[in-house]
């Protein structure tokens, strides 16, 4: 699925320090580099580079990679993020606490996702007008979402990551609405936009369900095609003949085809023209379809795909909004397969904003690759645990369905089956 992080053709007088230069316009032979390939740490790696070159190639991946890897030490520090004053007084003026536990909230949380994709699915035959029953189901549904969200957050986000193995619409939408609302939850926006951004995300399935195979098998996250951004105008014709639909989810759903520096659809908006909510759910909808593509083949792991909005803040993206966006959902969520660095595996059952890399782990499988009896919880923020360390997240664990059903019960007596 890496084929949407190409190699891109640079004026050499754009270049700037952290571009990996993979080719350049003249054989490497013909030059003096020992080898093919660098970062370009300095000033001085730019004027060698315009000596020999009119442009050069760069890796984005490796590019975003080690942009973002500089800034990964910050999010256990409470570092300043610069977001629109405007947005934070009109829209941000919550303070929310966690008031129950993963344990207890996951109770909750679950049935809710099945009832999502249910109500999506439920929708289908009716998608060129929805009635005002249907749409007031929705609505409470989004509001059960919020609140669930309000209490704590990492249920959520547990049943995203630990639960996730289809790759349907119905699915991609209900998780992009879940990390639209974790970001709206982190910054504060008060409960009644964060209905309506979870519903404006729950209803881009009755543009996407039209969708041809083809237009997701050929899905490039950061650069939509044409036809995949037709899905905001299907979806707006047939919400039009739908009652009671409140504006507001309207203008979402139609400012979510726009990027911060003009480039998007359908008006090339830019900036803070562009509506506050409408950004949000645009970062959502492209994180979810970096690390779960439909009709795709493998799937970039979370710290990947943050690289690749940080690689675009200020580009496509708001940069406070993407820097917000890293610290609500972290390099490791909760439900996040890893390995260790002593080559056991586990699943990260919980983590806290001060100690994101130092989680704490329900370890499944130990070193030699063998399948434990139970789950072992390791808290590496405790100092018997202090060399040891998060190494990697991993796709999927294998896990027999006794061990499965182990992990279930560490967060609640009944058997949710998420793996």
């Amino acid at each position: 699925m890496a084929f949407f992080l190409e190699t891109r053709k640079v004026d050499v007088n754009d270049l700037q320090k952290g571009m990996y230069v993979s080719r350049l316009d003249i054989p490497w032979v013909d030059t003096d580099y020992p080898v093919q390939g660098f970062f370009i740490k300095n000033n001085l790696d730019i004027q060698k580079l315009c000596s020999y070159c009119s442009h050069v190639f760069i890796d984005l991946k490796k590019t975003y990679e080690y942009s973002f890897s500089s800034y990964q030490t910050q999010l256990g520090s409470q570092s300043e993020i610069k977001v629109n004053p405007r947005w934070l007084k009109q829209y941000c003026n919550e303070t929310y606490t966690e008031s129950k536990s993963l344990k207890q909230e996951v109770q909750s949380a679950s049935p809710l996702i099945l009832r999502a994709s249910a109500l999506l699915q439920k929708m289908q035959p009716q998608l060129d007008q929805l009635g005002s029953a249907t749409l007031q189901e929705l609505h409470r549904l989004s509001d059960d979402i919020i609140a669930s969200a309000i209490r704590n957050p990492d249920a959520l986000l547990w049943l995203c990551k630990a639960r996730n193995k289809k790759k349907s619409i119905f699915d991609h939408c209900v998780h992009s609405a879940i990390w639209a609302i974790l970001l709206g939850r982190h910054l504060g926006v008060n409960k009644e936009m964060l209905v309506l951004l979870c519903e404006a995300l729950l209803l881009t399935c009755v543009g996407k369900i039209a969708l041809p195979k083809p237009v997701w098998t050929q899905l490039n996250p950061i650069k939509p095609s044409k036809e995949f951004q037709q899905y905001l105008p299907e979806t707006l014709t047939k919400l039009f003949r739908s009652p009671n639909l409140n504006p507001r989810v309207s203008t979402i759903i139609r400012n979510m085809g726009e990027r911060a520096d003009g480039s998007g659809v359908p008006e090339q908006k830019t900036g803070d023209k562009i509506p506050f909510l409408a950004q949000i759910a645009s970062i959502a909808e492209t994180f979810e379809l970096i690390i779960n593509p439909i009709e795709q083949v493998g799937n970039y792991t979370t710290a990947e795909a943050l690289a690749v909005l940080y690689g675009n803040k200020g580009n496509l993206f708001d940069q406070g909004l993407v820097e917000s966006f890293i610290q609500a959902v972290g390099i490791y969520p909760t439900g996040t397969k890893v390995s260790l660095s002593d080559n056991s595996q586990g699943i990260i059952i919980e983590q806290t904003k001060d100690k994101r890399i130092r989680a704490l782990i329900a370890k499944v499988r130990a070193a030699d690759g063998s399948e434990l009896k139970k789950p072992e919880l390791v808290d590496l923020a405790k100092k018997k645990f202090k060399d040891l360390n998060i190494k990697q997240e991993i796709a999927n664990i294998d896990l027999s369905l006794s061990m499965s059903e182990k992990v279930d019960e560490l967060l609640t007596k009944k058997r949710l089956f998420l793996f």
